[in-house]
């Protein structure tokens, strides 16, 4: 889950894609990120990153993807909401592209403006309320059960 730093610093989402790994890009970026788990733990080699201790055989892990949560504070600023969409959008692309689960929460948790003052922290509406933190855990909770089952593990 990432973004809301993203947003801040104005990062393009740049090209959906494999070929993307210009970190400069908020999509680019999750694929490096996503191609450095698959090669630390063994599922793909790549001699290209340098400085990651592979753990010693493949392990079986599951990744989950997850959108960046809806964001109160960028509620007046529509570029900026506008960009976080964006990355919400990429991730669900990202998830289709390398055929991955994602955990919607930016279109799914029932959190908006109109539920800001249950769920956010009221000194600086970018932080969550122990009721906001709560419902994403119980939702990220529920959705990582559906996608990675303890039984299955």
């Amino acid at each position: 889950m990432g973004g809301t730093n993203d947003v801040s610093q104005n990062s393009p989402v740049g090209e959906i894609g494999f070929d993307n790994l210009d970190t400069d890009t908020y999509a680019g970026a999750y694929n490096v990120v996503l191609l450095k788990i698959l090669h630390k733990y063994r599922i793909l080699e790549n001699d290209s990153f340098t400085g990651i201790t592979q753990v010693t055989a493949r392990r079986h892990v599951r990744i989950v993807l997850c959108t960046p949560p809806y964001n109160h504070s960028l509620s007046s600023d529509r570029t900026q909401r506008e960009r976080l969409e964006g990355y919400a959008s990429a991730v669900l692309q990202i998830g289709r592209l390398w055929n991955l689960p994602v955990v919607n929460t930016y279109w799914e948790a029932g959190m908006n403006d109109h539920t800001a003052s249950l769920y956010w922290n009221e000194n600086d509406s970018v932080h969550f309320n122990d009721d906001g933190y709560y419902k994403l855990g119980a939702m990220m909770a529920h959705e990582l059960m559906r996608f990675a089952p303890v039984t299955d593990i």
